[in-house]
């Protein structure tokens, strides 16, 4: 009966935080496996945090290799904003629509906490 509770708690608080679920599988996954991982969560509904998996060690693995791109782009993700996406193409991961569209609405979170607008 324990295992059922733990496992309810864990499909709970993986529902709380879609990012948890990747960074379980980002613990095993290397090589191809990381690749495809960072593809799945930047397309992943629910996710706009992608700090967590960057600091997984078979992540970082990613950062010094030949598929750097994988690594940049997810930092990107992170960290960047559509027109660092724009200006780096070449160094980044071809986007869909969906990444695109993504990458805006981050964009746009990131620029409103950085300006600061007094309301009257």
């Amino acid at each position: 009966m324990t295992n059922m509770k733990d496992s309810a708690t864990t499909t709970a608080s993986s529902s709380s935080n879609p990012l948890e679920q990747f960074v379980l599988l980002a613990k095993s996954a290397k090589g191809a496996a990381a690749m495809e991982l960072i593809r799945q969560v930047l397309s992943a509904p629910g996710v706009h945090v992608f700090g967590e998996l960057l600091d997984m060690p078979n992540i970082k693995e990613l950062e010094n290799g030949p598929n750097i791109n994988y690594y940049r782009t997810l930092k990107l993700f992170a960290y960047g904003t559509y027109r660092q996406y724009l200006e780096n193409k070449d160094q980044l991961l071809e986007l869909s629509i969906a990444e695109k569209k993504k990458l805006q609405h981050l964009t746009i979170v990131t620029l409103a906490t950085k300006l600061k607008v007094r309301f009257l």
